[in-house]
């Protein structure tokens, strides 16, 4: 979901000075969020849990006990109902369908469905309501990006040696080679970094001296690391988003403009230069067999909706009933089969059934209403806002050509 902190209120100029102090639920959110990363692989770190796990449900308990609860009234909105009735209805179809006794499913449906990306919605305009408590967050995000950033790179410069842990280094994964980073998921890390990126752009600007050109650093290493993701749904995303966010700002559309030029330029020299990346990149670009895949899936999701258009199929239930509804067509060849739907929107309307996907996208659209709601012309919002609308457009678009299956990018 979109960040709702865009319209966040502010602190009014008559509070003290001790109760602009930033809140312990403050770092305690911001160092939860920064660590979903690890959702799904906390064992190769050495955590017998995620630490997400407990930061974030820890963080909104810090939050509801704090004083800052007690001093606002909290008002339901249109949109919280929204997501309320989007979740129970994907929590019956766990239920009726049964899918709700897996661990993994219930996961999903917390992570990035989810119940923890619907609740942080409905807090984050108190949390992060001030500058102090949103470079918190921002800080957090570009530590983060640095480290996501160096082992993007360090796995498409074939550095493997130089990555921790090491169980990101498997030469028998069919992706080795692109960077996949510590979720050992090419979209989940590609998300990732443009969010990082993101948020060590926004930094950059709050910043001054040696901690602004660090995390001007980092924001390139994180959109180096999206090249290196090999992933055409990525570049796509990441091209566009990156351009939309500059392309709004005037101050910024000259280098919109200049962007245009130089990342063609210098990936033509990058690939004169490296002929193991020139190989990569020709071979994913003639890759046509996993667009094939994507094709009899999603040809088989609208299949099933023609027969189940209330109900679906269950929610993450599309891959186990697959084959049962699957046709091969003239046109396209069969290499696998029992995969996810590469179209989150189709994908949740063949799982939840069109009632089902209506409230989920009623719901996405009124958080990304938020985005276009005017603001004072304030250079901090101003700068959230742009650099928010980029991350949605990447975000939308790899979501048209992809799954997504985890946490970060989703909250």
């Amino acid at each position: 979901m979109t960040d709702s902190g865009l319209a966040t209120p502010v602190l009014h100029p008559g509070v003290s000075a001790s109760k602009r102090r930033v809140p312990l639920y403050v770092y305690v959110l911001s160092i939860g969020l920064a660590l979903q990363f690890m959702s799904g692989e906390a064992s190769n770190f050495g955590f017998p849990i995620a630490p997400d796990r407990f930061l974030l449900p820890l963080g909104i308990v810090l939050f509801l006990i704090h004083p800052d609860r007690s001093r606002r009234t909290w008002k339901i909105q249109p949109i919280h109902l929204l997501l309320f009735a989007a979740a129970m209805w994907c929590l019956a179809s766990m239920i009726w369908f049964g899918t709700i006794q897996s661990a993994e499913v219930r996961f999903g449906y917390w992570d990035s469905y989810g119940v923890m990306p619907f609740l942080l919605f409905a807090i984050v305009p108190v949390i992060y309501e001030t500058t102090e408590r949103r470079k918190i967050l921002l800080i957090a995000m570009t530590f983060l990006g640095a480290y996501l950033g160096l082992i993007a790179a360090f796995q498409g410069l074939r550095l493997e040696f130089l990555i921790f842990p090491r169980y990101i280094v498997d030469p028998q994964s069919v992706i080795f080679g692109r960077a996949f980073g510590p979720s050992l998921q090419v979209g989940s890390n590609g998300l990732q970094l443009f969010a990082c990126m993101v948020c060590a752009a926004i930094l950059s600007a709050q910043v001054a001296g040696l901690s602004r050109w660090a995390s001007r650093g980092v924001a390139f290493l994180c959109a180096a690391g999206l090249f290196f993701t090999m992933t055409r749904s990525l570049w796509l995303g990441g091209i566009a988003g990156i351009l939309v966010a500059l392309w709004l700002d005037r101050r910024t559309r000259k280098m919109a403009l200049a962007l245009v030029v130089i990342v063609p330029i210098a990936i033509t020299a990058a690939l004169v230069l490296d002929q193991t990346l020139q190989e990569m990149i020709v071979a994913r670009l003639n890759d046509a067999q996993s667009a094939y895949d994507r094709i009899n899936a999603s040809e088989t999701a609208l299949r099933i909706l023609q027969f189940r258009p209330f109900f679906g199929v269950g929610y993450y239930n599309f891959w186990n009933v697959e084959n049962d509804w699957f046709w091969q067509l003239d046109t396209t060849p069969v290499a696998a089969t029992g995969i996810a739907v590469h179209n989150v929107f189709l994908g949740n309307a063949v799982e939840l059934g069109i009632p089902g996907v209506t409230l989920w996208l009623l719901g996405l659209l009124g958080a990304a209403k938020g985005l276009l709601r005017p603001l004072p012309r304030i250079p901090e919002q101003l700068l959230w806002r742009h650099s928010s609308l980029g991350y949605f457009v990447c975000w939308f678009t790899a979501a048209m050509l992809m799954p997504i299956t985890y946490p970060l990018p989703s909250s």
